[in-house]
């Protein structure tokens, strides 16, 4: 499993109450990451809050590494907005 929380050192992403969505985001990853170890899974974190990255380098990194899930960690601080659920595929022939 490959998490990808929001932000990155040079993108903080959202401003929520006295903080960044890119904290929140890094946090809860590696939590995430410490109780799925405890159930017997293997998690990564797709790169550190003190990097900063390009897309394409976050999807060379999943493609390179396969995992069954990748799960991408973002928040927001309005609580009336509705959640929704996206699936990305990406396909290309070699």
């Amino acid at each position: 499993i490959i998490l990808y929380p929001a932000g990155d050192y040079s993108f903080p992403a959202r401003r929520i109450a006295s903080t960044f969505e890119r904290g929140i985001a890094h946090s809860c990853a590696r939590q995430l990451v410490d109780l799925l170890h405890a159930k017997g899974y293997t998690a990564l974190i797709s790169h550190t809050a003190t990097r900063s990255i390009q897309p394409f380098e976050i999807t060379n990194y999943i493609n390179q590494t396969n995992p069954d899930l990748c799960i991408h960690l973002s928040f927001f601080q309005d609580t009336q907005i509705k959640p929704r659920f996206f699936i990305y595929t990406f396909e290309y022939a070699q």
